[in-house]
């Protein structure tokens, strides 16, 4: 594997052209991303909201980036809970077949909230349309309300809304 930050530094060194730059310090800050754990990426993401907040004028977006920093952390919460679910693989049980999707569901919509350096860069969510019936089969049962899985999807669905209206 090529040494990018050597690479960047001999093209800096030697003034190369600055566009080539631009695309070698770009892929090293992707891979550099990629290789930080999810709560390096959120409080990264923490930081750079608290920036934002000081200096950045659009409300609407701004709005967005703070629910969706505020999702991640609950669905960092809710994965940390239930890890359960993230060894299960056969015979799973009806009364745990949703809690195992969701957790799933809720794994895949993490990796996209975490994929990017910017939140700006997602452009798909786990639509809620998949969580509804899940929920309504566990909305009565001790997990769902252990796990606070209510104020989870009202802020995902919250996120949602303001994704869709940016």
């Amino acid at each position: 594997m090529l040494n990018l930050e050597k690479i960047a530094d001999i093209y800096s060194y030697n003034d190369y052209d600055t566009e080539e730059l631009m695309h070698i310090q770009s892929i090293k800050k992707a891979k550099d991303w990629l290789l930080k754990t999810d709560k390096e990426k959120q409080d990264y993401r923490k930081s750079y909201l608290q920036m934002l907040t000081v200096h950045f004028q659009d409300e609407q977006d701004l709005e967005y980036i703070k629910q969706a920093v505020l999702v991640t952390d609950r669905i960092l919460t809710f994965l940390q809970k239930a890890t359960y679910y993230q060894n299960l693989s056969d015979n799973i049980s009806s009364s745990e077949e949703p809690f195992y999707r969701i957790y799933n569901m809720l794994w895949c919509e993490k990796e996209y909230l975490l994929y990017f350096t910017s939140i700006r860069a997602i452009k798909v969510h786990v639509p809620i349309d998949l969580f509804k019936p899940l929920i309504i089969k566990i909305e009565d049962t001790k997990k769902y309300k252990e796990y606070e899985l209510d104020r989870l999807f009202k802020e995902y669905n919250k996120m949602l809304s303001l994704f869709m209206s940016k």
